[in-house]
């Protein structure tokens, strides 16, 4: 075929891709639409044998389907020539881009959140906060008491007979013997949101869709700043995972996000101090990102000195302390409580981690528990959690450490500044795999990542780990499994197989298919898992 030819059929490969990706936008906002119209059947404490969660997991399918039909559209876009690239046709992508991830969201911010209600303590947070309480000093069920002397408790209890919405997102707390575990940036978004529309949960639905468009922004800024296709902000943003945990249900993880996302963007702009601040935010909105601080600090000191490095440690150390600093003057140790609970108690949907506590339960045969604290515990599960704990751990330190490789022989500034973005991706996968509580919401920290280094093994996880909700329906159906022979634990714990065996043999084979592709001489990535430069 003479290159006319193939500029032709390359034409026509861009026309079914562009066809693909208009098409999957508009099933995606229909796939809003009836998950809008679904969510109806989901009310609080009412019909739990009668939620359509069978029906409610098709839907997703679906969405995933449109979802990765997109990604396909975008991503083999890049591969065309440079011929083809026309400005004016990128500028109308990011734009349905944008309309669709909006639209997706405000369909459902009048909806019921489906299976989820960590809102309720968002709202409780917020209004305590906001009517000069802290969040972290009591437990719901120390506020229920009776006829106590204390102060600050005898006003939060005249606060919730006073209000029936404040009643309402009292009682809908889970876990009520436990302190909040939200960090101080998120307490003060909760906050915000309490001013907006106290005790709503539609003011939480704005704050986070402000977030969420925020983030979406600055991640066309940073992959144009990559010399990536901006269009790869698809991937976050429209990612069913995230239209479903972050606008319908919703979380805070809208906000650790957003700043996720900062903290890419000021990395890859070269502004050290202000990225300080940015990781900074991200810990006090939720607090995972510190595991990112060792790769971060020790990039700054191969890029640009040591002096520059401890300015940014000073940085971020000044503005968590600075967030932490009122809490603590007036709730002292409480502050870490429910967080060291969440820490040392909390477990489902787990991948590796009920693996390494089945093994050490039956291989050798720990019995009996520990007490460290308050906390007592079976010896496998604590076992479990510190060798788990100690590979997150290895991982972060070893993120620090990991060989530049062909970014530092490119020569390449942005290459190099890349290939961080990229090992943090590998940080914040293995937390979630080795964490011994591993919800859906939480894959959504992998999506800014996953813009620049698009990696199908994870991308595959955002439409596999929706069987974590087969979980309510096993237990809504308990006697239907008894009468089988099935606890609902055990069709659980086969269901997890499901969500997770694809998504550890595609990225065994794409780590495989990477390895070779490595060993192959006189091939330069600007990053590993994006097209050559």
């Amino acid at each position: 075929m003479n290159s006319w030819g193939r500029v032709r059929l390359g034409m026509r490969s861009q026309t079914v891709r562009e066809r693909v990706f208009i098409a999957s936008g508009i099933g995606l906002l229909l796939h809003s639409y009836l998950l809008q119209r679904l969510s109806t059947r989901f009310i609080f404490g009412q019909g739990h044998e009668q939620r359509p969660i069978i029906d409610f997991l098709g839907l997703w399918a679906l969405a995933s389907v449109l979802y990765f039909a997109a990604a396909w559209a975008v991503l083999k876009t890049a591969n065309l020539s440079s011929a083809l690239e026309v400005a004016s046709r990128r500028d109308w992508r990011c734009t349905w881009i944008l309309f669709v991830a909006l639209a997706t969201r405000v369909l459902l911010i009048s909806s019921n959140p489906i299976q989820e209600i960590d809102y309720a303590r968002y709202l409780w947070d917020g209004g305590v906060l906001t009517n000069g309480g802290n969040p972290y000093v009591y437990a719901p069920e120390e506020i229920e008491v009776p006829d106590i002397a204390d102060s600050e408790i005898r006003r939060l209890q005249r606060l919730i007979s006073a209000d029936s919405l404040a009643r309402q997102a009292f009682y809908r707390i889970e876990h009520r013997g436990i302190r909040t575990i939200y960090p101080p940036l998120a307490q003060a978004v909760f906050a915000l949101s309490h001013w907006i529309a106290p005790w709503d949960l539609i003011g939480l639905r704005i704050v986070f869709l402000g977030f969420e468009f925020g983030a979406i922004l600055l991640l066309f800024a940073l992959l144009q700043r990559l010399s990536l296709q901006p269009e790869w902000a698809l991937i976050y943003a429209w990612s069913p995972l995230a239209i479903k945990e972050l606008a319908n249900s919703p979380h805070l993880d809208a906000i650790v996000v957003f700043f996720l996302t900062l903290v890419a963007w000021t990395w890859v702009s070269g502004r050290i101090l202000l990225m300080a601040a940015a990781l900074g935010l991200a810990v006090l909105a939720k607090t995972f990102p510190v595991l990112l601080v060792p790769s971060a600090a020790l990039a700054v000191v191969r890029l640009v000195g040591v002096r520059k490095a401890l300015a940014f440690c000073i940085v971020f150390s000044a503005v968590v302390f600075a967030g932490y600093l009122p809490f603590l003057l007036n709730g002292g140790s409480k502050v870490f409580h429910g967080l060291g609970a969440f820490a040392s108690e909390w477990r489902q949907n787990g991948s590796l981690y009920p693996l390494v506590e089945g093994f050490v339960d039956s291989g050798f045969g720990f019995k009996g528990s520990w007490t460290l604290g308050e906390t007592t515990r079976p010896v496998a599960d604590w076992i479990a959690r510190f060798i788990t704990g100690g590979l997150v751990a290895a991982a972060a330190l070893g993120a620090g450490f990991w060989p530049e490789g062909r970014a530092r022989l490119a020569s390449n500034d942005v290459s190099r500044r890349q290939n961080l973005l990229a090992r943090w991706l590998f940080v914040v996968a293995v937390l979630f795999f080795c964490a011994p509580a591993a919800n859906p919401w939480y894959v959504t920290w992998l999506l800014p990542f996953l813009c620049i280094v698009p990696v199908r093994g994870l991308l595959l996880l955002t439409a596999t780990v929706p069987f974590y909700y087969l979980r309510f329906y096993f237990e809504y159906h308990e006697e239907k499994l008894l009468a089988a022979g099935w606890t609902p634990e055990q069709a659980f714990t086969w269901t997890c197989w499901f969500e997770y065996a694809p998504v550890f043999l595609l990225l065994a084979v794409d780590g495989w298919a990477y390895r070779k592709h490595r060993s192959k001489p006189n091939q330069l990535l600007s990053v590993e898992g994006t097209q050559p430069k």
